[in-house]
């Protein structure tokens, strides 16, 4: 888990913001099971909530605060988390699933999923 942290700290992540705090036990609870991100992505929100006592709501709430906060810092992104050449930066979502991605295999893409796969990951026509 040192790894995400690390990789968090790196791009302008804050410890003492609670998200920060969610974002890992994202990571924790996703790499124990692994089937929570096939589903509704709030399953992983759920989750979360539950270690922590929390509703889902603020869990996911906490976590868009702190990617927010993360992109105002203006540290450089690591590849796997640059954006397409249109879009300012990823959704919370998106975010946290590609640090998921990243923690639970070494070469940055899950074995147990693929990016198409991920539909609610596609953005819809707007």
């Amino acid at each position: 888990m040192e790894a995400i942290e690390d990789l968090l700290f790196s791009i302008g992540g804050k410890a003492k913001n609670v998200g920060f705090k969610y974002i890992v036990d994202a990571v924790k609870v996703t790499q124990e099971d692994p089937d929570l991100v096939k589903g509704p992505f709030r399953n992983v929100y759920r989750k979360v909530a539950e270690m922590n006592g929390k509703t889902m709501a603020s869990v996911e709430r906490s976590i868009i605060h702190e990617v927010y906060r993360i992109y105002n810092a203006g540290y450089e992104m690591p590849e796997f988390l640059s954006t397409k050449p249109w879009e300012e930066k990823l959704s919370a979502k998106e975010f946290l699933t590609r640090i998921i991605m990243r923690a639970n295999t070494s070469d940055g893409g899950a074995p147990w999923m693929s990016w198409k796969k991920m539909s609610w990951l596609q953005r819809q026509p707007g």
